[in-house]
């Protein structure tokens, strides 16, 4: 819902909306490889940190995307949410794949996969029709799931299981 946003609060038309768009994206990409290939690997979370703090830097995007007024604010709210996704998909990625038996683990990263696809599909189409409601509705959904997340990941405890 990126290039239909940027319409909408920056007033660019449909090809500059899709420039910009392309720009912002690559901007996430380049953050999130960095985010994955230079902090990740020095930082000794469990996966409960990786997943709040991942979760809390999609809310603190999506927030931040909202109320945007200029394009560098959502660039750096963009960028913010590209770090979340990047602490926390590692995260609750091994956090499956450490509950279940070696010879599972091709399965459930299968079925990991199958929910990110179903995911990403169910979310453009409800984004989309959000959008014609109000254009930060996707943004405010977006978060909200974010902190679902972040309330399921609460109830693990330190070593990833779940609290009793």
């Amino acid at each position: 819902m990126l290039g239909p946003l940027l319409q909408s609060k920056l007033g660019l038309d449909a090809g500059q909306a899709t420039a910009a768009t392309g720009a912002a994206l690559a901007l996430v990409a380049v953050s999130m490889i960095a985010m994955q290939t230079l902090v990740l690997p020095r930082l000794r979370w469990s996966e409960r940190s990786g997943i709040l703090a991942g979760t809390g830097l999609v809310v603190v995007g999506m927030a931040g995307l909202a109320i945007a007024k200029d394009s560098g604010v959502g660039a750096l709210a963009l960028v913010a949410t590209g770090f979340g996704t990047a602490l926390a998909t590692p995260a609750y990625t091994a956090w499956l794949a450490r509950r279940v038996a070696i010879h599972e683990q091709g399965a459930a990263a299968g079925w990991l996969s199958s929910a990110h696809i179903i995911g990403q599909t169910a979310g453009a189409l409800m984004g989309g029709f959000v959008f014609q409601l109000a254009a930060e509705l996707p943004l405010l959904g977006c978060a909200g799931l974010a902190l679902a997340a972040a309330a399921i990941a609460a109830t693990l405890d330190r070593r990833g299981g779940m609290q009793r």
